[in-house]
Parts: structure tokens; sequence; C-alpha cells
């Protein structure tokens, strides 16, 4: 499907990706069932301002989706939940990494003692 689009707004998220609000005319039945279905999935787009050349479809039907997890893992959670601990008492740490550092530090020592020697 091939739709003539206003980018109507561009944003920044806190996870560093982009959000894009496109808008396009109306849309046949058919047409708007099929980007109903592209909902909260992958997909290919291609934004220009000039019409799209068919030798250039044929890369953008060849190229693969790079999927980028944008879930946080358990550890960089707990790093930013230190991070936040720091912005409200940073406790003399002036630099939040020192910060992070220590209390993963007391973490892993309590997870130590609780070892069987």
């Amino acid at each position: 499907m091939i739709l003539q689009i206003q980018v109507e707004s561009v944003s920044t998220r806190k996870d560093r990706t982009y959000k894009l609000v496109l808008g396009t005319q109306e849309l046949s039945p058919k047409d708007a069932t099929e980007l109903f279905t592209l909902n909260n999935s992958l997909a290919y787009c291609y934004i220009s301002a000039k019409r799209i050349e068919s030798d250039v479809m044929h890369e953008i039907d060849k190229a693969s989706i790079e999927i980028v997890d944008t879930i946080k893992s358990p550890s960089k959670r707990l790093k930013s939940v230190f991070y936040l601990l720091w912005k409200q008492d940073n406790e003399g740490y002036e630099d939040s990494e020192l910060y992070y550092r220590n209390k993963m530090e007391k973490v892993i020592e309590f997870y130590k003692e609780k070892l069987e020697q």
C-alpha cells in the first residue's frame, strides 16, 4: 500500500526512539482495513517529499526489518532506579555513576553473604 501522507508531528521518546504522527486523506475500506491490521506491528516506511520511483520500491522490498529491543533489561531498570534515588539524595556522591557502583556493590555483597561456603 502506498499512501500520500502529511507528517503532522515528530517527537522524541525517553528511550531515544522517535514518534511520528502521520495523517492521510480518506481511505477506501480495503486500504483502511489493511492499515488497521498494521497497528502495533513492525512495518516498512519510506518518507520522501518526492514520488517513489519503482527501483527504490524494489530496494525497499528487499530490505529486512531490524528489531530494536526497547524494553529495558532488569539491570538497566535497576540502574535507572538508582539514578532516580541519586537525584533525590546523592548521599555525597557528585557523580551518579559512582553512586550506582557503590549501591551495586552493596547488593552484590548482600547476596554473596547468602551463598553457602
